[in-house]
This record gives structure tokens, C-alpha cells and sequence, in this order.
């Protein structure tokens, strides 16, 4: 059985890979040899992955891999939107973009374009997540959808995979500095930092 995130990028998706290493599964984010290959050794020698190219290419993993376990995250689409044009603007020189032309070919797969543009993006992501809705509308129990902005963490993802919840805090990351400053500031008003 393999673990595929097929959330589109910044809805979560570095949040459960961090989250599945730490529940023991061998963990691979943006698998980009995967795009052009769907045979890359890569897949055999881990348990589970999210990011690009995964939500392009879960239909062909799951006829790949049958039994698998699907988990799609989904994020509000104003903070979606307002994420993914950094992630197209800063983000993209950040990230180097320029080193890996796969990642403008997966883009252009996935939304049509290889820049910003917030009508293509908005439609895009309704597009995606309905599709998703039907691919497995006959097979609840192979996806988990979940929404780490609204609190979901270990006890949806544990029971999903039949997994112990860990003692460990639910990883978070790539949280805006607007909510850490936010969290910290609740964690020293109950006295916990």
C-alpha cells in the first residue's frame, strides 16, 4: 500500500509529509522524477508522497498502485490564492524554479500556465477538487480530505491509517509569520512557552 497527498501545493501538503515520517512511512516530497516517469524507482522505495506532480498523476498512480490510501488537502481558496501567487512570484526565485524546468512543464500541466493568474488559478482549483469528488465518490474509504487550517491533524489522518496517534504535536509548517506571531503570542498568554 502506498500514501498519496494529492492536495494541490500550499494547502498543506509539506504540513503531512511531515506528518506521515513521523507516523514511520518513508516520505517523499515533490517527487519530480515521477512526472515523466511514472516507473521511477522512487516509488518503490518509499511509502508515501505529496506535492507536484502527485495531484496530476493520482489517477494513473492508483491504477499503479490499487489499495492504496489517497489524502487531499484543501486549504480556503482567498489564503489558497493569496499563497500560491507567493509561491508563483517570491516563491519562485526562492525555490530556484529556474534550475528545474520540470516544475514550469508540471505547472502548465496542472493549471495551464506556468505564471500567476487568479481567474486561471480560482478555476483550476474548484476544477481539481470536484474532479477529485467523483474519481472516488464509489470509494470513500480509500481518501481522506482534511484541513489542517481548520485544526484536523493527527486524530483524522491516524484513524484514516489505522495508525496511534504519536505524543508529538501536530507539525504545522510554512504557517504565515502573521499566524506563528499569533501562536506564540496564545501559547505565552496560557503559559505554556
Amino acid at each position: 500500500m502506498k500514501i498519496f497527498g494529492i492536495g494541490l501545493q500550499r494547502t498543506g501538503t509539506s504540513s503531512l509529509a511531515a506528518a506521515l515520517r513521523i507516523l514511520g512511512y518513508r516520505t517523499l516530497q515533490t517527487p519530480v522524477n515521477v512526472f515523466n516517469n511514472i516507473g521511477d524507482r522512487c516509488l518503490e522505495e518509499n511509502d508515501a508522497f505529496t506535492d507536484n506532480p502527485i495531484p496530476i498523476l493520482y489517477k494513473e498512480l492508483d491504477q499503479e498502485y490499487p489499495g492504496s490510501k489517497f489524502i487531499c488537502t484543501i486549504r480556503n481558496i482567498d489564503e489558497w490564492l493569496a499563497s500560491v501567487k507567493w509561491l508563483f512570484s517570491t516563491g519562485r526565485l526562492h525555490y530556484n524554479w529556474k534550475e528545474t524546468p520540470v516544475i514550469d512543464e508540471m505547472h502548465e500541466t496542472l493549471y495551464g500556465i506556468s505564471q500567476y493568474d487568479e481567474d486561471v488559478f480560482r478555476a483550476t482549483y474548484f476544477a481539481y477538487y470536484h474532479d477529485v469528488h467523483l474519481y472516488f465518490e464509489d470509494r470513500p474509504q480509500d481518501l481522506l480530505i482534511m484541513d489542517f487550517s481548520h485544526g484536523e491533524g493527527w486524530e483524522e489522518l491516524c484513524s484514516f491509517l489505522n495508525k496511534e496517534i504519536p505524543s508529538t504535536e501536530f507539525p504545522r509548517l510554512n504557517i504565515s509569520s502573521r499566524w506563528r506571531t499569533i501562536k506564540v503570542y496564545v501559547k505565552m498568554a496560557l503559559g505554556k512557552l
